[in-house]
């Protein structure tokens, strides 16, 4: 499918839009799968979950559209959200990203009302409760709903190398961390990202032999950048109000994970140790020794898979005197040993 069919095919309201713009009390029949309590709703991901005809046409993006064995039983689902219909505030078991294609849209986001504009994209975490209002006739949101364990740690690693901001995102993205329940990005409708988030539809809507794999590349690119937009605006900000910024306070760290201490990384940037220490928790939702640690593990990781170097060595070298406390520390994060996870994640 070309992007140009695309855009003429999803812009038309379809039957069901129509029905729910007549009849507003209509509910969307996702949201009789969800068992609400206490006014919030739970919704489990499952491949094939969207197809609920049995012809295999669900007419979410448009009608008679027809889904493909290929895409059934995909660990992601991408889908438009239905305009003039109602979705009860709900909690999911996987990592939703929503943007706005067209339009405008407001979410509600762990209690709060947040408007979102055309390009606007929002990273939704596992656990997070939220809800996207009624859109109008005018506004469309495209869902991506990822399944736990899709994302592997060659993919994370490759996503963590946009950045620091594409650290943090792949960290949203990775299940076995604790962090923001979501994520806001304002693109400004930046025109790589929309061609990008295009690609990945038109091809889950017309599905190559490879369309796994294709989806996947197109949202590696999406996430990188979408990396890059969110440090542009954040430097911005900053920039603006005389501030430094803290992707520049992070790089930093990053780079001097093995060895910075508290006070040596707060008057790099003239900052009261305590006062810094605040900014990182409030920042990265870790305390200064936590992030530090997780970085050094990071590097330590990566060393393991991609250098020769005997393990002592790269303990050593990532910041680690204490070789127990290296193995220790390890273990309990990657669940293996380091020799383990050499030769689990080492590539022939």
């Amino acid at each position: 499918m070309r992007k140009e069919e695309l855009r003429r095919k999803v812009i038309p309201l379809n039957q069901r839009e129509k029905i729910y713009k007549n009849h507003p009390e209509q509910r969307n029949p996702f949201a009789d799968m969800m068992q609400e309590s206490n006014g919030i709703a739970a919704f489990h991901f499952n491949p094939g979950d969207a197809y609920f005809d049995r012809e295999k046409r669900h007419g979410l993006f448009f009608d008679d559209e027809v889904i493909r064995p290929e895409i059934q039983n995909l660990p992601i689902t991408i889908n438009k959200q239905s305009r003039f219909s109602y979705v009860p505030l709900h909690v999911r078991n996987y990592v939703e990203l929503k943007y706005v294609y067209e339009g405008s849209a407001s979410a509600i986001l762990e209690g709060k009302e947040i408007p979102l504009a055309k390009g606007d994209v929002i990273l939704l975490d596992y656990g997070s409760v939220h809800s996207i209002l009624p859109l109008s006739e005018n506004d469309i949101v495209f869902n991506v709903m990822m399944a736990p364990g899709l994302f592997n740690e060659t993919f994370l690693a490759m996503l963590k190398e946009a950045g620091t901001i594409g650290s943090f995102l792949a960290e949203t993205i990775n299940k076995d961390t604790s962090h923001d329940r979501y994520f806001l990005v304002r693109t400004h409708d930046d025109p790589l990202i929309r061609e990008t988030m295009e690609n990945a539809v038109c091809t889950y809507l017309d599905p190559s032999f490879s369309a796994k794999t294709v989806i996947f590349n197109y949202l590696q690119l999406f996430f990188i950048r979408l990396a890059e937009c969110y440090q542009k605006e954040k430097e911005k900000e900053y920039q603006d109000a005389g501030k430094n910024y803290i992707t520049e306070i992070l790089t930093w760290m990053d780079e001097h994970a093995a060895s910075a201490t508290l006070e040596e990384a707060s008057s790099a940037f003239g900052y009261n140790p305590d006062y810094f220490s605040r900014l990182i928790k409030k920042t990265t939702g870790r305390s200064f020794k936590e992030y530090v640690l997780s970085k050094r593990m990071e590097n330590a990781a990566y060393q393991l898979v991609y250098s020769s170097l005997p393990i002592d060595e790269i303990a050593e070298k990532t910041g680690f005197s204490n070789l127990y406390f290296f193995y220790q520390k390890f273990k309990k994060e990657k669940g293996c040993t380091p020799l383990e996870y050499r030769n689990r994640e080492r590539r022939p």
